[in-house]
């Protein structure tokens, strides 16, 4: 009942809570406040909901292994009927230090998105994990704010990984479909990542529009360890952050079910045009709050949520 609560809370209201400010990128985009959590909050689920597809992970950045099918499963990102990632990590290095973005100090929820922020690194570096799911298209933008507190430009390197697992959903298989090996390529042609399962066709491709130092299979995660017939791609960038600015790093997974092809178009389309398709998607979700006092809400305390 309390994560059934949450999830309402999530996807469809708006509480007046303060909002952390960045400057620039997909955020500067977004009106209104979210659903802001933080401390012991943090150690429960989280939902980013499109209409193609949908992601499923902690409040506090990570993807633990929660699936109630099958008990080795974790959390992640889903194309109904197969699942297409176990999630995703991120790491930033110093010359000296590094730090993993694996425990967010707050999470806030809006209708129409989600966001996680690190505030607690070293070297005066804060930073803003926002992600949406664009209307009809089978995509997930996440966008990375990295923002430099000091009076010091800084330059550091950035390294994502993300983790395939390209499978059949356990609650939606009914022996047909088989699970298996993930395999990784890279696209020199338009810089990204594709992966497929190799018994079915399935496909992602994930990339980013943000010039790149570098591109491996090697691991980056941060103690993450998902099961799986999955494989993992990382991204590596190096960035230079001038004094009391942000940078703004996108990244953008793309799937199909069908053709690699497909997946390549919806990458280009997504990463090329994600503020548009951020800006209708909130447009959709303001006409529904305008029509808020027309839903009748038997509890008082999610009419107190709706109303704000």
């Amino acid at each position: 009942m309390k994560h059934l609560i949450w999830i309402i809370l999530a996807v469809a209201f708006i509480q007046c809570r303060p909002d952390v400010e960045f400057n620039g990128g997909l955020q500067e985009m977004v009106r209104g406040r979210g659903v802001e959590m933080d401390g012991d909050q943090l150690d429960s689920s989280f939902l980013t909901a499109g209409d193609q597809l949908y992601m499923v992970g902690h409040q506090d950045g990570g993807f633990p292994e929660l699936s109630r099918q099958d008990p080795q499963e974790s959390e992640g990102i889903w194309d109904h009927p197969i699942k297409l990632m176990d999630g995703f990590a991120a790491s930033v290095y110093w010359e000296d230090e590094s730090a993993c973005l694996i425990k967010a100090d707050t999470f806030v929820s809006y209708p129409f998105a989600t966001k996680h922020l690190y505030t607690s690194l070293p070297h005066g570096l804060a930073v803003q994990r926002f992600q949406f799911i664009p209307d009809r298209k089978e995509a997930l933008v996440v966008e990375y704010n990295l923002s430099n507190s000091t009076n010091e430009d800084q330059v550091i390197n950035f390294a994502w990984t993300g983790f395939s697992d390209l499978r059949p959903a356990a609650n939606a298989n009914d022996g047909t479909m088989t699970d298996g090996p993930d395999r990784a390529t890279w696209e020199e042609d338009i810089q990204v990542w594709s992966v497929v399962d190799v018994d079915n066709g399935w496909y992602l491709v994930l990339g980013s529009s943000a010039p790149q130092s570098g591109r491996s299979t090697e691991v980056v995660n941060c103690g993450y360890r998902p099961n799986g017939q999955g494989t993992a791609v990382t991204l590596e960038f190096s960035i230079k952050i001038p004094a009391n600015s942000t940078f703004n790093l996108p990244i953008t997974i793309a799937a199909s079910r069908f053709a690699l092809e497909e997946a390549k178009q919806t990458f280009a389309q997504v990463s090329q045009e994600s503020s548009r398709f951020l800006r209708e998607k909130q447009m959709r979700y303001d006409s529904i709050t305008a029509q808020r006092n027309q839903i009748p809400v038997p509890e008082d305390h999610l009419q107190l949520a709706l109303d704000h």
